[in-house]
């Protein structure tokens, strides 16, 4: 009788744009199951909730690497009045994306909610909602064509060129606290944008696709590089300590 195997990871390439991923795995690790992480030191809900935002900014990040453009927008949006109906503020929304369709943009958009904590403590409440957003554009919009379709409050234009990292900037805002208040609705990603592509070598043990071959580093500019230890449950309840070697960088031209 034959032994199946299962399948494991040991290395992956992520390609988001111009930006290279790149992940190894000291230990193989199962991908046919999902595994449980150790809990132990944080808890299940603490340590499942930290697991969760950290996928959610990964997500924004790569969706924002693939699709940033000559005149994308980062925009964060206000309210005049105090808006704590979370449901208001995602109709509001889809009104200024209307707004802006019907004046010829074509605005496909990534968006993190957030609460304006300083001004909550003026008010006694958790803070009037907002919205950080890109807007994904070829053309080009001008300040008042944003604030005249937005109409409820003040509207801010960041400048992107002055800021180095766009996608790790707008990542910040996607707090702990706001996703445990509205988990996924906490930011939206509108349909019809580029996504990752990841390139695995999912295969049974032994058999593993190795990326680490010299073309593949001799066209990728890596800026970025760390060392990380996880832990997490196997089948059979033990305990299974592992590391990841992570490096970012870009295509070279």
């Amino acid at each position: 009788m034959y032994k199946i195997e299962p399948k494991k990871r040991i290395e992956k390439i992520i390609y988001s744009g111009n930006v290279i991923e790149y992940i190894k795995y000291a230990k193989p690790i199962p991908v046919e199951h999902i595994y449980e992480r150790d809990t132990s030191r944080t808890g299940v809900n603490d340590e499942k909730l930290d697991c969760n935002v950290i996928r959610a900014r990964q997500e924004i990040r790569r969706i924002i690497w693939c699709n940033q453009t000559q005149y994308s927008k980062f925009v964060t949006l206000t309210y005049k009045d105090t808006c704590l109906d979370y449901d208001c503020m995602l109709y509001d929304f889809k009104q200024f994306i209307k707004k802006l369709r019907r004046r010829g943009y074509v605005v496909p958009y990534v968006w993190v909610s957030e609460h304006q904590k300083e001004r909550g403590l003026k008010e006694g409440n958790e803070g009037s909602l907002h919205i950080h957003a890109v807007l994904f554009t070829d053309a080009f919009i001008s300040n008042n064509v944003i604030s005249e379709c937005w109409g409820l409050g003040f509207t801010k234009i960041n400048a992107i060129e002055h800021v180095n990292n766009l996608a790790a900037y707008v990542c910040k805002y996607l707090s702990k606290e706001e996703f445990n208040e509205y988990g996924k609705h906490s930011y939206h990603i509108s349909r019809g944008l580029k996504k990752p592509i990841v390139v695995g070598n999912d295969g049974y043990a032994g058999d593993f696709l190795q990326y680490t071959n010299p073309e593949f580093f001799e066209n990728v500019k890596f800026t970025w590089a760390q060392s990380t230890e996880f832990s997490y449950l196997a089948s059979d309840g033990s305990k299974i300590t592992n590391s990841i070697i992570y490096k970012q960088g870009v295509l070279k031209k």
